[in-house]
């Protein structure tokens, strides 16, 4: 299974090494919004059952103690009449990071027999397999008609801890599930696509599979991970503009007039400063000799395993002038850069150039083969104390 993922992943230009998991995680790690650290303690099978009723006595008592639902340890206990004679069934559903499961359930026998159409009394458990918050909903009713039958018996908010011990919460301290949320942080976004992608090559945990098993299977693999790819490129553009910066001195016009620039490594930004930033300042040639002085704070070979920096500059000259980065688009292999260069009604004597830097996520950026500019001028410029242009 392992070797048939990874070649999948080597098909579709995903990887390049072979290494890599194929087996659905449990989820292991706990959220940062978890609320409250759980008050029972574990308890094994065996000693729950002890605790257990085993007459309708003991029944009675269990339940005027507890209620209908009760938390021990590991295991939610729904205890309960049911008149199967009618066709209704009890039906537990969940939505949460979390996740339970029925462990056992029984029906307490009386000692006279029961009358044609009575009720039994059942005893359903629950137990925790994975850790987060869950929704749980149990109820009773006929399936084939279930909207019109059915009577919500409980409807409660649980923790489940690492050592899978319940905690029974608030609503507002259940965190819903997000879906292609990997991290639990309750947004979908190119960093769950990079926790994925890291697991399937063998690096690192899954915080909350069950968010990313998008072909709904119970197996993560290489199959979610195409889905999440689609999903995450074919979302909203995911950039952040770094920074816009006014640079006193005179650029090379000839190299950065208008001009547009990318960058996907570290080595690549230091050539595009070496370029575009050579200039005169004062009569004095400025070179640069070391560029490490000018990268974006924040820039390092880190932020590129992630990310594309983009870099528009302005041509040098009066210094008043402003550039504005409007918003990013792609279609197709085409990715535009929408500036404003507004030039106010006089111009000063001075003269400068802007550069802005512009982070955009690897994922967006996939499939781009050009990258352009598209400025629009506000332009009512003149001297101040001249004539206008």
């Amino acid at each position: 299974m392992k070797k048939r993922i990874l070649q999948l992943l080597l098909a579709a230009g995903i990887v390049s090494a072979l290494g890599g998991n194929a087996i659905m995680p449990i989820c292991s790690a706990e959220s940062e919004n978890a609320p409250i650290t759980a008050e029972t303690e574990s308890i094994t099978e065996e000693k729950l059952r002890e605790i257990l009723p085993k007459t309708i006595e003991e029944f009675t008592e269990f339940t005027e103690k507890n209620g209908i639902v009760s938390v021990h340890g590991n295991y939610i206990v729904y205890c309960d009449k049911i008149n199967y004679s009618t066709g209704a069934e009890v039906v537990m559903e969940q939505l949460g990071t979390a996740e339970i499961k029925e462990a056992f359930k029984y029906n307490i026998k009386t000692d006279e027999p029961l009358p044609p159409g009575s009720s039994s009394t059942e005893v359903i458990v629950y137990e925790a397999v994975s850790s987060g918050t869950v929704k749980v909903t149990i109820s009773q009713g006929r399936v084939w008609e279930w909207e019109q039958s059915h009577q919500v018996k409980d409807l409660s908010f649980y923790e489940v801890n690492a050592d899978m011990t319940v905690t029974k919460i608030n609503e507002e301290d259940f965190v819903a599930p997000v879906r292609g949320d990997a991290n639990g942080d309750g947004i979908f976004s190119i960093a769950d696509f990079l926790m994925l992608e890291k697991w399937l090559l063998g690096e690192g945990e899954l915080t909350c599979w069950k968010n990313v098993d998008l072909c709904k299977d119970s197996v993560i693999d290489v199959y979610d991970f195409c889905i999440m790819r689609t999903e995450v490129s074919e979302s909203k553009p995911d950039y952040t503009v770094l920074s816009v910066e006014l640079m006193r001195g005179n650029n090379s016009i000839d190299k950065v007039q208008k001009s547009i620039y990318t960058a996907s490594s570290m080595a690549e930004l230091y050539t595009l400063l070496s370029t575009a930033e050579s200039c005169e300042f004062d009569g004095c040639s400025c070179g640069f000799d070391d560029v490490r002085t000018l990268v974006p704070n924040g820039v390092d070979e880190k932020f590129f395993e992630a990310n594309v920096l983009i870099a528009v500059y302005n041509r040098a000259e009066a210094g008043n002038v402003v550039l504005n980065i409007d918003r990013i688009e792609k279609t197709a292999g085409l990715l535009t850069v929408y500036t404003t260069t507004e030039y106010p009604e006089y111009a000063t004597p001075d003269m400068a150039y802007y550069r802005g830097f512009i982070a955009v996520s690897k994922t967006y950026f996939e499939g781009v083969s050009k990258v352009e500019r598209n400025d629009t001028e506000i332009r009512e410029l003149s001297f101040s104390g001249a004539e206008k242009f």
